[in-house]
This record gives C-alpha cells, sequence and structure tokens, in this order.
C-alpha cells in the first residue's frame, strides 16, 4: 500500500514537471515569434527608407524608433495624427524622419 502511494506521488509529480516544461516552451516560442515580428515591423520601415534622398534622417528615426520600442503616429477616424493616452508625437528634426508616438520627456 505504502508503495502504491510512492508511486502516485511520483507519477502526479513527474505530470506537474511536464506540464511546467510545456508552459515554459510554449512561452518562450510565443515570446521569439512576438519578438520577430517586431523586428521586421522595424526591417521594414528601414527598406522604406532606402528610396528617399535623405535617407540618414530616416535610417536615424527608425534606429530611435527600435531602441525604444515604439510605434509609428496612428490615425484616428477623422484622419488626424492620434497616439494613445500618455504618449505624444515625437520626431527627428530632420525632413525623411519618421513619427513615432512615446511618452513625454
Amino acid at each position: 500500500m505504502a508503495d502504491d502511494v510512492r508511486v502516485r506521488q511520483v507519477t502526479w509529480r513527474h505530470k506537474v514537471v511536464r506540464v511546467a516544461l510545456l508552459l515554459a516552451t510554449i512561452l518562450l516560442g510565443v515570446g521569439s515569434w512576438f519578438h520577430s515580428q517586431r523586428q521586421d515591423y522595424y526591417d521594414d520601415l528601414a527598406r522604406s527608407c532606402r528610396r528617399l534622398k535623405d535617407r540618414q534622417c530616416c535610417f536615424a528615426s527608425v534606429r530611435a524608433m527600435r531602441d525604444g520600442g515604439y510605434q509609428l503616429v496612428g490615425v484616428d477616424d477623422d484622419w488626424r495624427r492620434a497616439c494613445p493616452p500618455g504618449t505624444s508625437p515625437h520626431t527627428l528634426l530632420c525632413a525623411s524622419s519618421y513619427q513615432w508616438c512615446a511618452p513625454p520627456p
């Protein structure tokens, strides 16, 4: 009887460990997928800079966005530029800079 209880405890612990490992694997996979999607976002922005005359300004704005994890300024229903609450539009002081939403300095 004592051996039967011990076997059940070991089996239960193995199941918990397996579930924990499965969840950790899923979370790591989802996290790396989101990271790659985010990286693709900035790579796509940088690719579009290549067709501009003032590429360096555009590339610098993409680097600033990537470093902060910021997104482009959105457009609201009335086609006005809009940022989420607590953020405001930011840009570099050059013609080909993107505009992005970031917390105030």
